[in-house]
């Protein structure tokens, strides 16, 4: 067997997306390995709707990553031993932290855990923007879920009404999705409610917007990868053990208790001042509640 590294990815969206980021480090240092994700059908089409292009990536049983089997179970390792003729496999998800027999020997590689997981893959992708704020807001997850989702999208349509605010109501993922709030009013007309989007249509709409507002969720790491600004109502908010594992950059987390108008003018503020996308939005929180403010000055425009 040669030693051709395979790399393994699985789990949810975001999971995948590390053994991503572990491949375009190996790209750029014109590693040879092959790309394996081991998910389910409803995770990997959107994965490759949205990174296909960039990497060769195949599918594979979901029973590999499922209780990450492929880790204990020799049997499973040795199938894909011969099957891609190499002896050298890596699995990589972020709820294990680098640390088991498998793991990624990435300082082998002249790599660190912060230069994989800060890892933009897709810049050089979808530079063409338009005026819309994607609000990727719904989760199976009730924790992730935004207190009043309605009052939110109304101040951020009042706040920036040259924006489209576009919400994709999805009512179901894994499982259903529930108490999203009411959504029998009538929004301002810029209000676009994109009602049960397949998920590779809500995706065109994301890559075509110039700023993005999530909860933890795989539309957020999206976001990340194509270098969307971003605003994260964050559930784990300040949690060491999730910031380590799935913050792709806690600077742009805020907790997922802010009020809708704060959350709303910290939009205003990084859209009509983009310097301050470059801040720590708890710092542009706390400039917020402070009084008014003048970015001109605070940032020391000379022009």
């Amino acid at each position: 067997m040669d030693s051709t590294l395979i790399n393994i990815g699985g789990h949810g969206l975001g999971d995948c997306i590390l053994s991503l980021q572990i491949s375009s480090s190996l790209k750029e240092k014109t590693i040879q390995h092959i790309n394996l994700i081991s998910t389910r059908d409803q995770v990997y089409n959107p994965l490759w709707h949205i990174f296909g292009n960039e990497f060769d990536m195949q599918k594979i049983d979901e029973d590999y990553s499922e209780n990450n089997n492929i880790i204990s179970d020799h049997r499973l390792q040795k199938e894909l031993e011969l099957k891609y003729n190499s002896n050298y496999i890596t699995y990589n998800v972020p709820d294990l932290l680098f640390k088991h027999p498998l793991a990624f020997k990435y300082e082998e590689y002249g790599l660190s855990l912060n230069a994989i997981r800060r890892k933009r893959t897709l810049l050089k992708h979808f530079r063409n923007k338009e005026k819309i704020i994607y609000c990727g807001l719904c989760s199976p997850q009730k924790d992730h879920i935004y207190k009043n989702i309605p009052s939110l999208l109304r101040a951020l349509a009042e706040h920036l009404p040259d924006y489209t605010i576009y919400f994709p109501y999805i009512k179901k993922w894994n499982r259903d999705i529930t108490d999203l709030g009411d959504f029998n009013i009538d929004f301002p007309s810029n209000v676009f409610i994109h009602n049960e989007p397949e998920f590779k249509d809500s995706l065109d709409y994301l890559v075509k917007s110039s700023y993005g507002i999530f909860t933890d969720n795989g539309p957020s790491h999206i976001a990340y990868h194509i270098g969307m600004p971003r605003l994260i109502l964050d559930p784990k908010f300040n949690n060491i053990l999730w910031m380590a594992r799935w913050k792709d950059d806690p600077e742009e987390c805020i907790s997922i208790d802010t009020d809708k108008n704060e959350i709303a003018q910290i939009a205003y503020h990084n859209i009509r001042t983009p310097q301050t996308t470059l801040i720590d939005r708890k710092i542009i929180k706390n400039y917020i509640n402070a009084g008014s403010v003048n970015w001109k000055d605070i940032l020391l425009f000379k022009y």
